[in-house]
């Protein structure tokens, strides 16, 4: 990523290659008498960017995704849905997985605000080592027309691990996942 000294001290925005954009408008001058800001389209909350979208997230068993899908549902309740590709492991299918997860402790205080939030943990069946993940061509149909956001956390963190799996786990499934981003309908950050 390079990084460029900014002496009119603008903000700036990041895309995803690393590149810098244009500034970003300056914040609109609040009067003394207004009780909340006036938020400009450009500015908006993450809780409105989120709302009614679907996001799809790999590696939500993980530590990392843990915790971005308990941020995601606390900070975003009125999100529409979370697609979690999730393979069978142990003797447990995906579904009874995320079932799993949901009772994680991570989980305890968004229980006890939201107790229905699981139902907007979406499970699908698949793998990331697969061309188009191995979903179901119906998932597969659902995920390419729904997903505004994509958050690829699966990776393999182990050093002792054969070289191969790794680099299919670490490198090639970013390949597939661009692939798959390609193709989705309404995802909202594209890279170039």
């Amino acid at each position: 990523m390079e990084a460029t000294d900014n002496m009119e001290g603008e903000n700036m925005e990041v895309v995803a290659e690393g590149r810098l954009n244009a500034p970003l408008p300056s914040r609109p001058p609040q009067s003394s008498n207004a009780t909340s800001p006036v938020v400009p389209p450009s500015r908006q909350t993450i809780d409105h960017f989120y709302r009614k979208r679907f996001v799809f997230v790999t590696g939500a068993s993980g530590f990392i995704g843990k915790v971005l899908l308990e941020k995601l549902l606390r900070c975003c309740p009125e999100i529409a849905g979370i697609f979690i590709l999730m393979r069978p492991k142990k003797g447990r299918t995906p579904f009874q997985r995320v079932e799993d997860l949901c009772a994680s402790p991570i989980f305890k205080g968004l229980r006890e605000v939201q107790p229905a939030f699981n139902e907007k943990l979406i499970a699908m069946q698949g793998d990331v080592n697969e061309e188009d993940f191995g979903l179901h061509s119906d998932n597969l149909r659902r995920l390419l027309e729904e997903t505004s956001v994509v958050f690829h956390v699966a990776a393999t963190i182990r050093f002792d691990e054969p070289l191969k799996y790794a680099i299919e786990m670490n490198v090639i499934s970013v390949q597939r996942l661009v692939g798959l981003c390609r193709r989705m309908t309404r995802l909202k950050v594209r890279t170039r």
